[in-house]
């Protein structure tokens, strides 16, 4: 059988002067393209934020790199062609392969190298090369402690039960639950119980089960 290993390309951020040439309207776009039977564009765009991001995935078999090079290479000629600006210090290459690891060259944008990393975040998720979710749960639970606090000193303010539980459900609750469809389904039983932890405060008759 053919090895095989996955690479990511996150490209990330256009021209800002392109951007506010743009309608101020929110405008939401979200599209994938297939370029060939192993190479995909994604593209996520909200306008008035002036953010951009688009990932080019490859699949990658017999170390064949041609098609996911060259869609690259399509991708930094459109970008010119139609004024954008690719933003190489913001853009991550990662790789996921589970093979014998090989020494692999390293991707080259407008002459510059593309950061190799081990895992980054894209639309709400880290995405990590060994495909854990365990990094993301770390960074949700950590990020929902935080909230915590805000929601003590609100308490301490004497603030109504139903402020208080609205407070918790938009920015606790909201954190923990973000696009959970995407990764909770193959977290691990010690991720489940990491949620589990973060406490919810027994005045607001709340209660977040995430089942093992």
């Amino acid at each position: 059988m053919a090895q095989e290993h996955l690479s990511v390309l996150a490209v990330i951020n256009i021209n800002n002067e392109v951007s506010q040439n743009l309608s101020s309207d929110a405008v939401t776009d979200a599209f994938a393209t297939k370029i060939s039977s192993s190479t995909n564009i994604i593209k996520f765009a909200v306008v008035c934020l002036t953010s951009n991001n688009t990932a080019v995935v490859g699949l990658i078999s017999n170390n064949n790199k041609t098609a996911y090079l060259e869609e690259i290479k399509n991708l930094e000629k459109w970008c010119q062609d139609n004024n954008l600006l690719l933003n190489v210090s913001k853009t991550k290459e990662l790789i996921v392969d589970f093979s014998t690891k090989h020494e692999r060259n390293y991707l080259n944008i407008n002459g510059t190298p593309v950061e190799r990393v081990d895992s980054f975040w894209y639309l709400g998720v880290h995405i990590t090369q060994v495909l854990s979710w365990s990094c993301h749960v770390n960074t949700l639970v950590k990020k929902a402690r935080q909230r915590l606090y805000h929601l003590r000193c609100l308490k301490d303010f004497k603030l109504p039960s139903e402020v208080l539980k609205t407070f918790y459900t938009c920015t606790i609750e909201s954190i923990l639950m973000g696009s959970m469809t995407a990764w909770f389904g193959n977290s691990t039983k010690q991720d489940r119980q990491a949620l589990q932890r973060v406490p919810v405060p027994a005045s607001l008759h709340l209660s977040l089960v995430f089942l093992d």
